[in-house]
């Protein structure tokens, strides 16, 4: 056909011959599409006609029943708690609470606490949990969905979940709150025994060597009269030098007077005769000298005074060291026991403050109720209601994927149709 229109209108190019067997073929399947016609419609209205008989008069409607609740933790609640274990699954993001929602544990709980019998794992497939609102702005909302035949059973199996979720969370907390009571009053027993021994220490030492206030009383006293025969022995010592210094000048005096003096008189005559060398019948007497009597006498209380003052330098010069001494080891002692006294005054104080502070916190969480802390953390903020129109099957929509299913399954064997009688003749022929 091709080479006749070309004999008769001339030469045609490749590209027209293309565009031409484009166009038979398009014709052809649209002729295809044609003479299958009355399959396609039948097929696609038979779809659309078994999809609405399924959906209107043997699927089960289908109700919704949701529960808004807010998972949001205050603050204040979770600095009280002082626990990060609670705090980060009531605290935590909305896909921890709707991972939770989800558990078996919480599902087991929830199935159980229902009138109607119903598997954890069939209500696994209702329920579900999603997050809703805008977490940019700090929306923290968990919508829980419950799916069933009967409206009040999909009413009650969402309560049911956000109820038993509640309720395992305050199990959960109250089991913490348990534990940490137990852990503190442990601690707070072991720290009262510490108190008390270190109590019955500090008094042991006080009672043996009566406290660092004594010893300092004592370093005191030792130190005044350190300084006392620090002072007297200079004293004595200055005094020891005035001394020897005045037995000098009278030995010197001692030595320069002579020990006796000569007395000479002569009988009958004056006393002014007797002592004239030119008299007659003079009589010549020896005695001790006077001075050098008084003069002895004097150098004997100076020696016995110096003997005096040096006895008692020497006793202060041995008392010096002997105090020094004592002085040093009584320091000693001193810093040895005031550490040890301050240690022991330090662990005491530690322990009276640590008790008084798990004091304090357990009677914080002896206040605590775990269904208030539970309360505060996840609120109901629209509770589920009883769905009055059911929310599938969704009918038309069925009807409608089912004619476009129907159509293309039509379509499709009128093709296979078309290609099986176009290529049995041939094969025949061979």
């Amino acid at each position: 056909m091709i080479a006749r229109r070309g004999r008769r209108h001339g030469a045609i190019t490749m590209e027209q011959v293309n565009e031409y067997a484009d166009e038979i073929d398009l014709r052809q399947y649209i002729e295809v599409l044609w003479r299958g016609k009355w399959i396609i419609t039948a097929v696609t209205l038979c779809a659309m006609a078994s999809a609405g008989t399924i959906s209107f008069f043997m699927l089960d409607p289908v109700y919704e029943s949701s529960a808004v609740i807010t998972v949001s933790l205050p603050e204040e609640v979770q600095a009280s708690l002082g626990d990060p274990a609670i705090a980060s699954v009531i605290g935590g993001t909305p896909q921890v609470h709707i991972r939770l929602l989800q558990d078996p544990v919480i599902l087991e709980r929830a199935a159980a606490s229902l009138t109607v019998p119903v598997t954890p794992t069939a209500l696994a497939r209702k329920v579900t949990a999603k997050a809703v609102g805008d977490t940019g702005k700090g929306d923290r909302l968990v919508e829980v969905t419950a799916r069933d035949a009967v409206p009040d059973n999909a009413q009650a199996m969402a309560e049911a979940v956000v109820g038993a979720y509640r309720g395992y969370l305050s199990d959960l907390v109250s089991a913490r709150l348990s534990s940490r009571r137990q852990m503190i009053s442990t601690e707070l027993a072991s720290r009262k025994m510490n108190t008390s021994e270190t109590t019955q220490k500090l008094g042991q030492l006080l009672a043996d060597s009566g406290g660092t206030d004594l010893l300092r009383e004592e370093i005191n006293a030792r130190t005044a009269a350190l300084t006392n025969y620090r002072w007297e022995h200079a004293q004595l010592a200055s005094e020891a030098q005035a001394a020897s210094e005045s037995l000098r000048v009278l030995e010197q005096q001692l030595a320069s007077i002579p020990q006796t003096v000569s007395l000479r008189w002569s009988s009958g005559t004056t006393s002014r005769e007797a002592q004239s060398p030119e008299g007659q019948g003079v009589v010549t007497a020896t005695q001790i000298n006077p001075a050098y009597t008084s003069l002895m006498e004097e150098v004997s209380r100076k020696r016995a005074a110096l003997a005096d003052i040096e006895a008692r330098l020497r006793v202060a010069r041995d008392a010096i060291p002997a105090l020094e001494a004592e002085l040093r080891a009584l320091q000693t002692r001193l810093v040895k026991e005031s550490t040890v006294e301050e240690s022991l005054k330090g662990e005491l104080e530690a322990a009276r403050s640590r008790s008084i502070d798990l004091a304090n916190t357990l009677q914080t969480i002896q206040g605590q109720e775990p269904a208030a802390i539970v309360n505060s953390a996840i609120a109901v903020v629209a509770p589920a209601s009883l769905p009055v129109e059911p929310s599938g099957p969704r009918k038309l929509l069925n009807i409608a994927i089912a004619g476009v299913l129907g159509a293309m399954v039509s379509v499709f064997v009128v093709f296979v149709m078309h290609y099986w009688q176009s290529t049995q003749p041939a094969t025949l022929a061979r």
